[in-house]
């Protein structure tokens, strides 16, 4: 019997941030039939980093293969270094994040494999690549090689979070009680959280749940300011229409929180500050509320809010109009199409091997 096609194999280069790491996870997800490899990468310290990002900016494609294997094992840790050096023959280098942009274009020339980003990396830029999967806000800057996509690729799918549900029905004996789902970012350069806000939020959440006979399960971010972190877990843990809640500080740390919450629940309601929080939501094929305060700087994911909201049917709120919004949407959910960055990502990546193998 002769033996079938060799699988092509991927190697993921990780900096360690989740929400980076979420966004490889949801691309190397949707392509089970490459072989794939993470390794995280750590330097020998922040010095370090930034030299190998401007070498890599500088030398744009003169970098000979030894010069890259040099590079890579001066600004790496020693265990990093080994760690790279013990994957199998790399077909293509995948990384997300500015921090791993360098060392994916240096591993892809040291292998004579592709090189694909996920958002554009600083200050390399994505030219360099084979392909760079651009999320809306990048679009514009004339790449040939880019693909583009609407917000970021996610792990999350309606697939994964149904999984998740029957999980959930098998640990409690029972299919749990359909709930409001709450993921609360917290401040940045562009939004800052006021307790009172935050409360306006909450509570009217828990009223709509309770007129409704719903629950209500929440997720908190590190972002999220202490006092409303503190008024959320004091407010909805003690509430009896408490499904689920997750804190960053919780002790176990409680895995999963985000597609917990988007299990139990049958719309979410996102805070506007966390662009990955959103496109995860929309990525489950379940109604998603866009919870929206004043910004104090120009909001660049502005526009591709908009395109979201246009492909899947996102509802915009305020906290000082979120109690009639919810309501409308709790008793006539619109029909949504979930968003698939992940499977767009996918695909373009298949026609790249595709075309190498060809």
């Amino acid at each position: 019997m002769e033996d079938g096609p060799a699988r092509m194999t991927i190697v993921a280069l990780s900096d360690g941030k989740p929400g980076h790491f979420h966004q490889t996870r949801g691309i190397l997800d949707r392509l089970p039939e490459f072989d794939h490899h993470i390794v995280d990468i750590e330097f020998r310290g922040k010095r370090s980093d930034n030299a190998l990002r401007a070498k890599v900016a500088v030398g744009r494609s003169l970098t000979s293969e030894a010069a890259a294997r040099a590079w890579l094992d001066t600004a790496l840790t020693p265990n990093s270094a080994r760690a790279l050096a013990a994957v199998p023959v790399p077909h293509m280098l995948l990384s997300t994040g500015s921090s791993v942009a360098a060392p994916n274009l240096l591993m892809a020339r040291a292998h004579g494999a592709k090189s694909v980003v996920c958002t554009r990396p600083s200050p390399i830029g994505g030219r360099r690549f084979d392909l760079a999967l651009l999320p809306h806000h990048q679009w514009g800057q004339g790449e040939e090689n880019a693909t583009r996509l609407l917000g970021v690729p996610t792990h999350i799918t309606p697939q994964a979070v149904a999984r998740k549900r029957d999980e959930l029905a098998l640990a409690n004996s029972g299919e749990p009680l359909p709930a409001l789902g709450l993921l609360f970012g917290g401040d940045d350069r562009r939004y800052s959280w006021t307790l009172e806000a935050a409360r306006k939020v909450v509570e009217s959440l828990i009223a709509v749940a309770s007129r409704a006979g719903l629950q209500v399960a929440v997720a908190t971010s590190r972002r999220t300011p202490s006092n409303v972190t503190e008024y959320i877990r004091a407010r909805v843990t003690q509430s009896p229409v408490c499904a689920y809640a997750a804190f960053p500080d919780d002790e176990p740390p409680k895995h999963d929180a985000v597609i917990t919450v988007l299990a139990h629940s049958v719309w979410t309601a996102v805070t506007v500050d966390s662009f990955s929080m959103v496109c995860e939501a929309a990525s489950a094929g379940t109604p998603v509320g866009l919870i929206e305060i004043p910004s104090r700087r120009p909001d660049r994911y502005a526009a591709a809010f908009d395109a979201i909201a246009e492909r899947t049917r996102l509802t915009r709120m305020r906290p000082d109009t979120l109690y009639e919004v919810a309501t409308s949407l709790t008793q006539s959910p619109p029909e949504v199409e979930a968003l698939d960055d992940a499977g767009t990502a996918a695909d373009a990546i298949r026609r790249l091997m595709s075309a190498t193998a060809g």
